[in-house]
């Protein structure tokens, strides 16, 4: 599929039960249009993408380690990045052409921006974590779950910031509103079509 979007432009629609999520086959076929033709060009968008998870790990631990001290948030992302880097399931999977690779960068940016999002109250910081996390959905079947995620953290903000849910809680339904408008085709065809989509 890759290689028929980098050189026809098409994309094409599956509806049918076992076919790959669209994102990865779209940065494959970037990544083909980028570096040439053969499979080497498609492991190495596979390994890229794996040495941003990398550093979006690093960030994404310092944001949510924000009230300890520089040193030990510091030192804290760095074991987060190093266990990230060095971990088999990583290492393999990024190595290879399986559509799993995007989802860890997507989660990881999504919490990352949530969690500033809480520390700054920015709007954008949540509707980039909506972004995240609806394009989570469209990388692999597995990041189906990652939205409802925001529930149980809406759950604790209600338990442990109940005084500023002013701040919080519009800011939380616009990531919540972005994911859903993103994922909305998705939400469709598996009302229509379950087992295209499940």
């Amino acid at each position: 599929d890759a290689f028929h979007i980098a050189h026809s432009g098409n994309f094409p629609l599956y509806q049918d039960q076992g076919r790959p999520e669209p994102l990865f086959r779209l940065m494959q076929a970037a990544g083909l249009l980028l570096y040439g033709e053969g499979v080497w060009a498609i492991r190495l968008t596979s390994a890229f993408v794996g040495l941003l998870t990398v550093a979006a790990a690093y960030w994404a631990a310092s944001e949510c380690l924000r009230d300890l001290p520089r040193s030990t948030r510091q030192i804290a992302a760095l074991g987060a990045a190093i266990t990230i880097a060095v971990a088999i399931g990583h290492v393999t999977v990024t190595r290879s052409t399986y559509r799993a690779v995007p989802q860890p960068l997507l989660m990881l940016l999504m919490t990352g921006f949530l969690m500033r999002g809480l520390r700054l109250s920015q709007w954008r910081d949540f509707a980039l974590a909506g972004l995240f996390g609806a394009l989570g959905v469209y990388t692999y079947t597995a990041a189906y779950v990652i939205p409802l995620g925001l529930g149980p953290l809406g759950l604790h903000l209600l338990i442990s910031r109940r005084q500023r849910w002013r701040i919080w809680l519009p800011r939380l339904i616009v990531a919540g509103l972005v994911i859903l408008l993103l994922v909305l085709p998705v939400i469709l065809i598996a009302m229509q079509t379950p087992e295209a989509v499940l």
